[in-house]
């Protein structure tokens, strides 16, 4: 018939079945972490100096492990299956660890800061996550790293760092560099404050409050508080707890602002959008 148009056939091919990828072991990156984790250890108990100085052991077995998978990364071939299951291996391990430090501090010792010294803690808190955002601006970091370098500023130093990064997805490079800063820094502080608390001609309870609310890490801070004498240590100790105890709300903040964020930067880009 004039006018009809007649499609050429076209053969059908079945759809090929997609073909399953067997999942990545994760044991070999398990395997090194541990074995990182274990070299670490080794060195933190080595009887000498700077690892051991009298009765205290002022270098964190967690700077160590930093140090020694860094080097490790580095220099030494790892393949593609070691790199998947370290990311396994900190996914799953890290949220233990935040947990079982927080448990180690109990309701009483909690109530025996006293406000006073808790408000100085939330106050503390406050300044270091917003003074981290207004720097970070002002020397052009991203805002993961702001918030990261912030969080473990604030907290707990890298066990925030890692417990904040998923909630606000941010970059492996922003973990690395927050991760880097802090624990510089923080060592940097551990040697410094007991120095300058004797020049200040800080007391004992004004000094472990002080160190309490300033320095990093947990190791760090009892370091640096025994360091100036025993009363600091046991109170600059109890401080760092609480603001240990203080990171689930705080991740809490974070996860609904970052949510918020995201949900009001969704709702700008479907407005600007054409119809």
């Amino acid at each position: 018939m004039e006018g009809s148009v007649y499609l050429p056939a076209v053969e059908r091919r079945p759809a090929e079945p997609r073909v399953k990828l067997a999942p990545k072991p994760l044991w070999p990156g398990w395997l090194m972490s541990i074995g990182v984790a274990a070299l670490a250890f080794a060195i933190h108990y080595l009887p000498f100096a700077p690892f051991r100085v009298g009765d205290r052991r002022p270098i964190s077995a967690a700077i160590l492990a930093i140090v020694v998978g860094a080097l490790a990364a580095n220099f030494l071939p790892l393949g593609v299956k070691i790199l998947h299951g370290t990311k396994d291996a900190v996914r799953r391990a890290i949220p233990i660890t935040i947990v079982l430090t927080g448990a180690s501090l109990s309701f009483a010792n909690a109530t025996a800061v006293g406000w006073r010294a808790f408000a100085i803690i939330v106050v503390s808190m406050s300044a270091a996550i917003a003074s981290a955002w207004v720097v970070g601006r002002m020397l052009k970091l991203s805002r993961g790293a702001s918030a990261l370098i912030g969080a473990g500023t604030a907290i707990c130093g890298n066990s925030a760092i890692i417990a904040v990064a998923p909630l606000i997805d941010a970059e492996e490079s922003d973990v690395m560099l927050s991760v880097g800063a802090i624990n510089v820094l923080g060592l940097a502080l551990m040697f410094v404050s007991p120095f300058a608390g004797g020049l200040l001609g800080m007391s004992d309870q004004a000094y472990g409050v002080w160190a309490g609310t300033t320095i990093h890490a947990v190791p760090q801070t009892v370091a640096a508080g025994f360091a100036f004498s025993a009363k600091a240590g046991g109170l600059a100790t109890l401080v760092k707890l609480v603001r240990v105890a203080l990171l689930a709300p705080l991740l809490l903040i974070l996860a609904f602002s970052h949510a918020k964020s995201q949900s009001g930067r969704f709702s700008r880009m479907m407005k600007k959008s054409p119809a």
